[in-house]
């Protein structure tokens, strides 16, 4: 789909306001229920040059794990195009025009991942939202063997989660250090009287909706639930289960050195938060936010009186809304762990970006275990996405329609 400048740019402030979807009401004061890392002054400071302009409402770019320099960028209406030294090349690698529901709500195609065989297991995977069911699929394609383009004649079917309304579907994909795959889902639910009516999807084990879960795509038909997943044969949870009580973790990433896995949780009322997600782990949403017990948006009280006594695992990080924190903002992204050696001064940090305001931080783990966040940069863009290639570029993708390379200084 093709739209001119102006209805574009209205497009993009819509789906910028139904990302952070704040609700009208503000809710009541709540207290910290543990205390988030401060922001620390910078000690390193990015430069930003766009690099490629004219994409179609990109929302993410990733690598095929091979040293040929290939950026692939994920279109928000099912395209998927290749940049390749300098030059975005003219043929798709993905068009699934058609297949996608786009632009409505938060609809539309998310991502794709790259079996950790490629280019020798020429198997990729997608996320999106399926016309006509409007359901979220993680679908399985493979590439032509001259890896080209997508093979138009093979797809398969991997998952199919439902999903309330059009919106908070999550939909990113990564392969693990381990060889699974993990799946980010939301909760589906836009409207604020979900949070009235328990029990919640995202805390509740029988549904896939507001998870990381996890899979084995290279056993079984699609899949199998591995047996150490930590909810794998208990009755009446879903053994693909990873973690959980997440409201739309629209970015996930893996550290290539540790195997730590980080995500970007988007907030409702007023918290982003970054998680570091453990096997089993409880993530509170929507009984917490951020670092808060959950105060309803729209009437007086706790969404769970038990907020504080659960066990809910803390984000490594978190910021206001502008509302609280006018250095803050509304719809977090994550994120990228750099491991590259073009910028030693970035080197284990996870960078991570504000949708809305275009804000950039960094979080990194002390020697002494504690986290340090430091404010890298505000910028003008829309953040959709964040990547490095293995020869340690790194990229962030701009839903304005731009590839913007960044260096550190």
């Amino acid at each position: 789909m093709r739209v001119s400048p102006d209805p574009l740019a209205k497009l993009v402030r819509a789906l910028a306001v139904l990302i952070s979807l704040a609700p009208l009401h503000a809710a009541a004061d709540a207290p910290p229920l543990q205390p988030v890392p401060p922001v620390s002054p910078a000690t390193t400071h990015l430069r930003f040059e766009p690099v490629l302009q004219g994409l179609e409402l990109p929302v993410s770019a990733t690598t095929d794990g091979s040293r040929d320099g290939k950026l692939y960028i994920s279109e928000l209406a099912g395209t998927v195009r290749v940049y390749q030294n300098g030059t975005l090349l003219p043929r798709p690698f993905l068009d699934l025009a058609g297949d996608v529901t786009a632009l409505s709500g938060e609809d539309g195609f998310y991502t794709i991942a790259f079996h950790p065989g490629y280019p020798r297991d020429r198997r990729f995977y997608a996320a999106y939202v399926e016309v006509g069911s409007d359901d979220l699929v993680v679908m399985e394609f493979r590439a032509l063997p001259s890896l080209a383009a997508a093979d138009p004649s093979y797809r398969k079917l991997v998952l199919r989660v439902p999903v309330d309304q059009p919106f908070h579907h999550g939909g990113q994909l990564a392969f693990g250090p381990d060889g699974y795959l993990y799946i980010s889902t939301g909760d589906g639910q836009e409207a604020n009287h979900w949070l009235h009516e328990p029990p919640f999807v995202a805390q509740d084990l029988s549904t896939l909706r507001g998870k990381v879960l996890r899979i084995d795509v290279d056993h079984g038909d699609p899949y199998v639930i591995p047996a150490s997943n930590p909810f794998a044969g208990r009755s009446g949870a879903r053994g693909e289960i990873w973690a959980y009580g997440f409201r739309n973790p629209w970015k996930m990433a893996f550290d290539p050195a540790t195997g730590d896995l980080y995500l970007g949780d988007v907030g409702n009322d007023r918290w982003e938060e970054v998680d570091r997600i453990v096997k089993g782990g409880n993530y509170g949403w929507p009984i917490r936010e951020g670092p808060e017990c959950q105060a309803f948006p729209d009437t007086p009280g706790l969404v769970d009186p038990q907020c504080a006594t659960l066990p809910l695992l803390p984000p490594a990080a978190a910021y206001a809304h502008p509302s609280i924190d006018p250095q803050g903002g509304d719809a977090v992204t994550g994120g990228v762990v750099v491991r590259g050696s073009r910028f030693p001064s970035l080197e284990g940090r996870y960078l991570y970006g504000d949708f809305e305001e275009g804000r950039i931080w960094s979080l990194a783990r002390q020697p002494n275990g504690t986290d340090r966040v430091e404010l890298l940069a505000d910028t003008d863009y829309q953040i959709t996405s964040f990547v490095e290639t293995l020869d340690g570029q790194l990229y962030l993708t701009d839903m304005g329609g731009s590839l913007v390379r960044i260096t550190a200084y």
